[in-house]
């Protein structure tokens, strides 16, 4: 694997063109391996915004609890993009998208997967991850993927959030 067919992985996932991520992994690129200016497949694609570029990511076998080169997991870059983008747009709190947060949850993320070189998440981060919650119990309904019995989901190496 090359640094130019990784790099061009990365910029297919931040341009947004699915096929030519797909494309890109099929010629070799690795999902889980940072390009020449440290980010990597899973982060970008957790931190687009595009909740199918993400899925094409983890489709590939990105591994959703490996922190980047930066530091942080793909679930806390795409929380933290969530509660800024939400911010700096002048919603409020509780207004955050949760999607690409859901299907993280859904992929195995943990929110309590160590960070490197990096400040702890921000206390925003745990209603966000409820909030996420509620959505993966809906999705959970929808995939037969099993719930707690009080309705939530019960996050690995958590509590139960409902």
């Amino acid at each position: 694997m090359s640094a130019e067919l990784q790099d061009q992985l990365i910029e297919a996932i931040w341009r947004e063109k699915c096929s030519k991520v797909r494309r890109s992994c099929s010629s070799g690129a690795d999902v889980n391996v940072a390009g020449s200016k440290g980010m990597d497949p899973a982060d970008e694609g957790s931190g687009n915004g595009e909740s199918r570029h993400f899925a094409v990511v983890a489709g590939q076998g990105a591994d959703v609890n490996r922190p980047g080169d930066h530091g942080c997991t793909p679930l806390h870059i795409a929380v933290d993009i969530s509660i800024d983008g939400t911010i700096q747009t002048g919603g409020h709190p509780g207004e955050e998208p949760t999607e690409i947060i859901g299907m993280l949850l859904m992929s195995g993320a943990s929110p309590f997967a160590e960070m490197l070189k990096a400040k702890p998440p921000r206390l925003g981060l745990w209603p966000t991850i409820r909030q996420s919650c509620r959505y993966t119990s809906g999705l959970a309904a929808e995939t037969q993927v099993p719930a707690t019995a009080s309705g939530g989901s019960e996050l690995p190496g958590g509590p139960s959030v409902s």
